[in-house]
């Protein structure tokens, strides 16, 4: 997981209400207290990912609820767990506290880096993230792991640890991409909310990851950042190798489109967590860009980011894995571009050379730039030679092979073996067209010849 340069300190709420409620993905941290057991909690208002299924760990009581969405049906399993030594939320690396807020997995922690008082299986949760930056420093990682000793109240370093069924029961419904991971102190009821309300705000956060992807995928730098609150702006030094990438692009044909899918959102009393897949396509390639993470509030009563969070699934550019995407889609595209025209030029040479057997010297004109210009004859002079030539050779037979054709910028070079047969001459050589792209296809711009022995 990577951020782009900000640095948050809202202060985090810790107890959670619950109540099932169906479109999309919110969380909402109350300060009230009731029971877990009456559906989802009220922070996820529905599941846009891959995952359905959400955790909620209470530190109070030392229980990890599992929630499982089936259908319309939601299932809640209870699990022992332990937490953090120390009382209190998180504040630094070593305070052995388990952090409390809405978390998600950075991935499975390989064998060899977890010690053996860490669990046979363990899961890294993303602490700090953009919400914790300003009080977080470097420490242990936060895990979610099996305990390799009987499981005790409050016996860990600030990592959460389950037995090993319970670990099985997790990884039955575990999204390690969306599955969210809400620790709070102590559960709480849900507060009476006006739903028009919840729509009006779902409408708003829809409207503004429409509007940003599309700055994104085609407006220009300061439409970007509108969708930015002052205070917290981005790190957009990556933003001119983006736009020269994405203009190359689009001059091959192949104009970069950013798309969203697998929305979630989440809110955390006055500030929103929108979580989604980004994926970047352009001609016939796409490429996943993994999940991102836009925090935002509303500022003026207008929804404003104030970070940016990424879990990338490239390789490459660490820091902006769209950047990545666009550079791998501009090459692939590039090739695209150059193997459709080279079809394109080969159909013109068939298409060429058979206008000029049909001895239709006006068709076969037509294959040739108005520019054209070759052995000191402008295209009228050339014309008029072929046509005499025509006159006298009847029966005019030509075939090519071994072509090749290369491109440089506007124009195409096109090279290959000639044989060429008719009642009152022969000949074979190599000949060379060079041809240019105009509005209506390929034309021939120069011609060479030269025989062979």
């Amino acid at each position: 997981m990577k951020t782009f340069g900000y640095k948050i300190g809202f202060r985090k709420r810790v107890s959670i209400c619950f109540v099932w409620a169906g479109v999309i993905s919110f969380i909402v941290i109350s300060k009230i207290h009731a029971s877990a057991d009456e559906g989802l909690p009220w922070a996820v208002l529905s599941m846009g990912g891959q995952s359905k299924s959400a955790m909620v760990v209470e530190k109070k009581t030392q229980t990890l609820y599992l929630y499982t969405l089936e259908g319309e049906q939601v299932q809640v399993k209870k699990k022992a767990c332990s937490t953090g030594k120390s009382l209190g939320d998180k504040k630094t690396g070593y305070d052995n506290r388990t952090p409390e807020g809405v978390y998600f997995f950075e991935g499975k922690v390989k064998e060899k880096k977890r010690k053996k008082t860490r669990g046979t299986t363990a899961y890294k949760l993303d602490y700090p993230n953009i919400l914790d930056e300003s009080s977080a420093g470097p420490g242990k990682p936060v895990l979610l792991t099996v305990s390799q000793k009987e499981l005790k109240p409050m016996d860990t370093d600030g990592s959460i640890a389950v037995e090993p069924q319970a670990m099985a029961d997790i990884e039955a419904g575990l999204s390690l991409d969306d599955t969210p991971v809400i620790i709070v102190e102590e559960l709480g009821t849900c507060p009476v909310t006006d739903k028009n309300d919840d729509k009006k705000n779902v409408e708003s956060l829809e409207q503004l990851l429409a509007g940003w992807s599309r700055a994104m995928g085609s407006g220009s730098y300061h439409d970007v950042l509108a969708y930015y609150s002052k205070e917290r702006m981005p790190d957009m030094d990556w933003w001119n190798a983006w736009a020269r990438v994405r203009k190359d692009a689009g001059a091959h044909g192949a104009a970069l489109v950013l798309g969203i899918s697998d929305k979630s959102f989440y809110r955390d009393t006055g500030e929103f967590l929108a979580v989604f897949r980004m994926s970047l396509s352009g001609g016939t390639s796409s490429k996943d860009m993994g999940v991102r993470k836009l925090y935002i509030r509303q500022e003026d009563g207008v929804f404003r980011i104030v970070g940016d969070e990424t879990k990338k699934t490239l390789a490459g550019d660490s820091r902006n894995p769209l950047l990545t995407a666009a550079k791998g889609l501009c090459e692939d595209s590039k090739q695209e571009y150059v193997d459709n025209e080279r079809q394109d030029v080969l159909k013109t040479l068939d298409a060429w050379i058979a206008a000029w057997t049909s001895g239709d010297i006006s068709r076969y004109g037509d294959f040739y730039s108005k520019s054209f210009y070759s052995t000191g004859m402008k295209k009228k002079a050339w014309l008029e030679k072929k046509r005499r030539l025509g006159s006298v050779n009847r029966n005019i037979q030509v075939s090519i092979d071994k072509t090749v054709v290369e491109f440089r910028k506007d124009q195409a070079r096109a090279t290959f073996m000639e044989d060429y047969r008719s009642s009152g001459h022969s000949s074979k050589g190599v000949k060379t067209l060079i041809l240019v792209k105009e509005k209506d296809g390929w034309k021939i711009l120069k011609e060479t010849w030269v025989k062979t022995k």
